[in-house]
């Protein structure tokens, strides 16, 4: 088990955030829940169908017995929702000692199989304690990234920046193999390597995406990643899945 202090990039106080994870800590959601980013706030929850209802179920819940802090569910709105991923973002209003702040979380589900998670103590530096929470591995993040680009699931600049980050930031090959086989293997249709291969070749030309590259290239001058740079990571993580015993048609 890791110990893991947490930065932010949050435009919030700090203490809000630990509130936060405090207030599902101490609720019945503890072990459903599996932290996919600490910096942003997002949430995988397990055994749960995940859609606008039960996301302001879960919230509610979780907020309606704490007392340190008032949180509010101001919005939840759908970002994709498909047979197998769903994931939806919420607007939550804070009312702490006469003020209000606003953070946004994202709530998705995990899979049968997908992720498995690791256990980490998480020290909470504004409340002086420590919590036992659950997260997606390195490798775990990068195969739900895998996921995600080559299935065109609302990306990002940033979910081409964080993959092509991980992907050489000492990756373990074997626990990255194991993380695209049960992933691939958690979803309801069989994986056709071709299709893959396919999506990838359409990726590399579109125009779209490759412009949300440059944009952000422009706006973050010293990254010198190249857009082929990213696609040539896409093709060696299609090779790992290859390698692994998947479902195929």
């Amino acid at each position: 088990m890791k110990e893991k202090r947490f930065g932010s990039n949050c435009i919030y106080p700090s203490i809000f955030k630990d509130y936060f994870l405090e207030a599902i800590n101490e609720s019945g959601y503890k072990n459903k829940v599996v932290y996919k980013d600490l910096d942003n706030l997002a949430i995988n929850l397990y055994n749960i169908k995940i859609n606008m209802y039960s996301v302001n179920i879960f919230l509610s819940t979780i907020f309606k017995h704490y007392k340190k802090a008032k949180f509010n569910v101001l919005q939840v709105k759908k970002l994709y929702h498909t047979r197998d991923y769903q994931l939806y973002n919420a607007k939550i209003a804070i009312n702490y000692k006469g003020s209000k702040w606003l953070m946004d979380l994202d709530v998705g589900n995990a899979l049968k199989k997908f992720p498995d998670g690791i256990e980490e103590v998480l020290i909470l530096k504004t409340l002086k304690k420590r919590i036992i929470i659950k997260s997606y591995t390195k490798e775990e993040k990068l195969a739900d990234l895998f996921y995600k680009i080559t299935n065109n699931l609302n990306v990002n600049a940033i979910d081409l920046y964080n993959l092509y980050l991980l992907y050489y930031d000492d990756i373990n090959v074997h626990n990255l193999g194991l993380a695209l086989e049960n992933l691939y293997n958690s979803i309801s249709s069989e994986t056709d390597f071709d299709t893959i291969n396919k999506k990838i070749i359409k990726l590399s030309f579109s125009k779209k995406v490759k412009s949300k590259w440059l944009l952000f290239k422009n706006i973050n001058e010293n990254i010198n990643i190249e857009y082929e740079d990213i696609i040539c990571s896409l093709y060696l993580i299609l090779l790992k899945l290859k390698e692994r015993k998947i479902k195929k048609p």
